[in-house]
């Protein structure tokens, strides 16, 4: 495992160097398609599934929140 995450760094190395401004237009592509199943891996784990739920209760506050003024505001 050492020796993959080594490579790994290594590679994101020179990756982060390519992406100064050096990608062509089917690395460009590839890079998006990278990036979305990142996306997508990230939402279906633990720590994303937790974002999300994060995020909805964060939603359910502002809207009470919401809910409080005009409550407030009508007495």
């Amino acid at each position: 495992m050492s020796t993959f995450l080594s490579y790994l760094h290594h590679e994101s190395e020179a990756n982060l160097l390519k992406l100064l401004g050096w990608l062509t237009p089917a690395e460009e592509t590839r890079w998006q398609e990278i990036k979305a199943t990142f996306r997508e891996n990230l939402r279906n784990s633990g720590a994303g599934q937790l974002l999300q739920m994060l995020d909805k209760l964060e939603s359910i506050a502002g809207g009470l929140s919401g809910i409080r003024e005009a409550l407030n505001c009508d007495s």
